[in-house]
């Protein structure tokens, strides 16, 4: 067993030590780590556990033809680049199982490093397919478990309502009795400060854990209640800058 590094994991099984040399050759061109076996039972373990992007296996040697079915009965030849070299005839048999399962057959040797190359697109779809599969899970695993943070949060939720309530509360008392003190234009200004800052708050509770519109995560009570105080404080502005624009004009009529 040999070994390399850089950034796709790549597995070579082959009897021949020629062509063991020449594949890891190709793949030293390449930004991949390579894992050579020339054991048969010690390759089967590592195909059962591990993923790997490109497979190359040596189909001149019965153990090599017995791998593929090995792939490709567990399905894990649709999840890589397999690549089935041989140097001899092609076999009806095996060329039918590779079509199925979208095997590279057959490569001869001196074309490893061309069929390498030309299937990285294929690779690195493969690739970004399995990460997404990953992040997919992850989360459903971690939602399903229960929080123990549950309470104290619909606690915090509680009280941020409450005081929403009574602020809401204290503000349309002061601008019915006129209690205010803020000129128009500073109550403009203030409503669109306030605005902004729910609005940032707001996407950023929606968007913490972002992975689609169809997921996007309910905000708490505090950028809402924000959103809305700012908008009550907005609308009282243009009510007052219209009432005041009415008595100057009636004002100026007498």
């Amino acid at each position: 067993m040999r070994t390399s590094a850089t950034n796709f994991e790549a597995f070579i099984y082959s009897a021949t030590p020629s062509l063991a040399a020449q594949c890891t050759k190709s793949f030293n061109d390449l930004p991949a780590n390579w894992i050579s076996f020339k054991e048969p039972e010690v390759a089967a373990d590592f195909l059962t556990d591990d993923r790997f992007d490109f497979v190359v296996l040596d189909l001149d040697c019965a153990q090599g033809r017995t791998l593929l079915q090995q792939l490709c009965d567990t399905g894990k030849a649709r999840q890589s680049v397999v690549l089935a070299v041989t140097s001899g005839a092609v076999d009806a048999s095996n060329l039918a199982l590779c079509y199925k399962f979208g095997v590279f057959y057959p490569v001869r040797p001196s074309e490893i490093a061309a069929n390498l190359h030309r299937s990285i697109p294929v690779a690195e779809r493969l690739a970004q397919h399995r990460t997404a599969i990953v992040r997919e899970a992850q989360p459903a695993t971690s939602e399903t478990r229960p929080s123990p943070e549950m309470p104290e949060l619909i606690l915090e939720l509680i009280h941020t309502s409450k005081a929403f309530a009574w602020l809401f509360a204290r503000l349309g008392t002061s601008i019915l009795r006129r209690k205010h003190r803020l000129g128009i234009v500073a109550q403009e200004r203030a409503a669109s400060l306030l605005s902004a800052v729910a609005t940032i708050w707001f996407v950023q509770e929606s968007t913490e854990n972002f992975r689609g519109l169809l997921h996007l995560a309910a905000p708490s009570a505090g950028p809402t209640y924000l959103l809305a105080l700012s908008i009550l404080l907005w609308i009282c502005a243009k009510q007052r800058r219209f009432t005041s624009k009415n008595n100057v004009v009636s004002a100026t009529r007498n």
